[in-house]
């Protein structure tokens, strides 16, 4: 293998026209001829323009789409003001609770005329006035069940109307209050600051979500855009995946618009949110940056090495924010989503190098079930167990475990980050992927070159692409193939790879 230069690695590169049409196919799926009005409202959302507080407009320009320009499609019905159209479906359901399960049968809409309300309908909710400070954003819980949460600095309830596919439930947060101590910024920063004070956290929980369905949801608080997502998937469904970690602001903002011309069903983020190695970077700010992928997406998340910078930042901003993914009440979990069985490890907390541990015997099972059901096992956790930055290891307690569940299971890829910039090895066909590109100060990916082919001979030679640059990976499932591509800074794809889901 030769050696690059200081800007990174060419070995390994692949044009961009070697990407996937696929890719293609799922940005401009709303230009089909036969999209759903739910799919429609989705790609709308996605590409607008709409800010809500704190939040930051970025790089993409909203566009309009075949769909949207069709005869008889309003495309302002089909914008930030979702309830325009839902007011026209036949059932309205108001529940006054924090948890939800869809009744089975509520009816659909049809005809041109406004059809009579099968019940009698209750007023609108009311906007609320306060400042979403973080969010919202949808985590799943598990299969059909999900949580949307945000914070406010307000400690009020707020309704949030929800649609799933033709059913209207009107429902009010739970809220929970926290005196943050956690504080970070200036006044005058082009970020928004981490200001110490109390917080409100709001949650709702909606369950018994059909597969395949379109859940969507208008937070009633003044100025806040509507999101939509897909949460359930079946396992037949073509799914495209952003995975993106260790955002540091200015460059996490590219990253960002990038990642949003993915149109990706789910975010992964592979920890490392902010840096107090600078004064801009806050978690306000990265939750503003973003805001548009949070409002069209499912948000699952891994933790990082810079959440235990502090333990008020470990327990008041990560804990606080993140805790209860999937049916775990540890800070790894897993969940399903449509083909794929994903599993977001702790690589800092959890003793994971610990084979006997419970972490690993967890793993194990759970990548055991997966794989009885007919889903594709993937791996993700912070810390990586291949590199040959700084952050190689000399130990490899950590890499043998989690090579061993791999191999054992049938796994093809692992994802993980805390290298500045991108790597890929492969190792007994598993793609190893290396992408803590989200926007931090990017290093030297050769640095520890010599001091690793010192201490393992050959070892380099299974790294089939590195490159100095920031970035994240999208990750497509279709038509029983897994279509993988690196997408720089610039929006240039520079690294393709794929497998069969066989």
């Amino acid at each position: 293998m030769s050696r690059g230069g200081a800007d990174g690695w060419s070995t390994g590169f692949v044009e961009a026209s070697a990407r996937p049409i696929h890719r293609s196919r799922v940005r401009h799926e709303c230009a089909e001829p036969s999209a759903s009005l739910g799919r429609l409202r989705r790609c709308f959302d996605r590409f607008r323009s709409g800010t809500s507080a704190g939040e930051r407009a970025i790089a993409p320009t909203p566009r309009r789409t075949a769909a949207m320009d069709r005869p008889g499609r309003d495309p302002l019905r089909l914008g930030p003001l979702i309830g325009e159209v839902a007011m026209n479906r036949r059932a309205f359901l108001h529940l006054s609770a924090s948890s939800v399960a869809l009744p089975s049968a509520l009816g659909g809409c049809g005809g041109a005329e406004d059809p009579k309300p099968l019940v009698e309908s209750p007023p609108e909710a009311e906007l609320v006035e306060a400042t979403v400070s973080k969010g919202p954003w949808v985590t799943i819980l598990g299969p059909g069940t999900v949580r949307l949460r945000f914070e406010t600095f307000e400690d009020v309830a707020v309704p949030v109307v929800i649609h799933v596919d033709d059913t209207r439930s009107e429902l009010v947060t739970t809220t929970s209050t926290t005196n943050v101590a956690w504080a970070w910024g200036y006044e005058d920063a082009p970020t928004e600051e981490d200001l110490p004070g109390e917080y409100t956290l709001h949650d709702i929980i909606i369950d018994g979500i059909p597969t395949g369905a379109t859940l969507e949801w208008e937070v009633q608080v003044t100025g806040l855009p509507a999101g939509s997502c897909r949460p359930n998937p079946a396992p037949s469904d073509p799914i495209t995946v952003c995975w993106i970690a260790d955002t540091m602001y200015p460059k996490s903002e590219s990253v960002a618009a990038n990642a949003l011309l993915m149109a990706p069903d789910l975010l992964l983020h592979g920890g490392d949110f902010q840096y107090s190695s600078s004064p801009t970077d806050t978690w306000t700010s990265m939750f503003a940056n973003l805001a548009p992928l949070l409002r069209s997406t499912v948000f699952q998340v891994c933790i990082g090495n810079h959440e235990f910078d502090g333990d008020v930042e470990t327990s008041q901003m990560y804990d606080r924010l993140f805790s209860g993914q999937g049916s775990s009440d540890e800070r790894w979990h897993a969940f399903t989503y449509g083909p794929v069985h994903i599993l977001m490890l702790d690589s800092e907390s959890g003793d994971l190098t610990d084979p006997a541990g419970a972490q690993a015997a967890w793993a194990d099972s759970a990548l055991s079930a997966a794989v009885a059901e007919g889903l594709i096992p993937i791996i993700a956790f912070h810390r990586p167990t291949y590199s040959l930055s700084k952050h190689w290891r000399s130990d490899t307690t950590l890499r043998d475990t989690i090579h061993e569940l791999a191999v054992r299971h049938g796994v093809q890829i692992v994802f993980s980050g805390h290298v500045h910039g991108y790597e890929r090895f492969v190792v007994d066909g598993i793609h190893y992927v290396v992408d803590g590109g989200g926007g931090a100060l990017t290093y030297d990916l050769e640095e520890a070159f010599e001091e690793v082919e010192e201490l393992r001979p050959g070892e380099s030679d299974l790294r089939q692409v590195a490159e100095r640059t920031h970035g994240c990976v999208e990750l497509i499932v279709d038509a029983g193939s897994v279509f993988v591509n690196r997408i720089n800074e610039d929006g240039e794809t520079t690294d393709s790879f794929s497998f069969p889901t066989g």
